[in-house]
């Protein structure tokens, strides 16, 4: 309880927005409303904005940096008017943006809810898929799995890339879907779990297996 009387007065200080990115709100709004109930059933207060524009990953990873500038603008100008001092964010893709091209502290939403003490209500074992961007760039890739752990399953790793990221299914649809299928054929589980709307959806397009986000699990 002390732990959580800390982290809620940490996010007290100034305003915390809970940025869920583009792909979430647009193919997956029931995540959203997912990570919302579990910060508020943490007693973390934020805010949620409508006007917020993309936070312009995917014009980095096309190379368009000036179309990217616009949009970190626009997001800063309006974090500035609503005063916005801290984000949280499920999108790794996101996080790996603000925390790299943004002048505002960010959390990711997995590390902000590890220390919370789940109760053990399940009994098997999963795959947890890391996503590129955490894997390879940001680096949040335990708590995750802590988390699974502490809801009682088994976690497994896959340790393929799933060809979700760098804007590959747009750019070569049949490649990226090659990848997804070697992807799901390396782990014998049938039930995985990512934390990466790319991935959750990219995978649920290529193959039969159950794919679930981590937030469907940790309800």
């Amino acid at each position: 309880m002390a732990f959580l009387q800390r982290l809620g007065a940490l996010f007290r200080k100034g305003k915390t927005v809970y940025f869920p990115g583009c792909t979430t709100t647009a193919k997956m709004p029931h995540i959203a409303q997912n990570y919302e109930a579990l910060l508020k059933a943490v007693g973390i207060p934020f805010i949620t904005l409508k006007d917020t524009v993309c936070c312009g990953g995917f014009c980095l990873d096309g190379g368009y940096r000036n179309d990217f500038e616009k949009l970190r603008q626009k997001n800063m100008d309006l974090f500035k008017d609503q005063q916005v001092t801290r984000i949280i964010t499920s999108d790794p893709s996101c996080y790996h943006v603000f925390k790299d091209h943004y002048a505002i502290p960010v959390d990711y939403a997995p590390v902000v809810l590890k220390d919370i003490p789940f109760a053990r209500s399940r009994t098997e074992t999963v795959a947890y898929h890391d996503t590129c961007f955490l894997a390879h760039q940001a680096n949040p890739i335990i708590e995750p799995r802590q988390l699974l752990e502490k809801k009682g399953f088994t976690v497994c790793t896959m340790q393929q890339a799933c060809g979700a990221g760098g804007l590959l299914p747009l750019n070569n649809p049949a490649l990226a879907k090659r990848i997804a299928a070697r992807c799901l054929k390396s782990t014998p589980c049938q039930k995985i779990v990512t934390s990466c709307p790319l991935c959750y959806v990219h995978l649920k397009d290529s193959g039969d297996k159950e794919i679930l986000e981590l937030s469907e699990v940790l309800e």
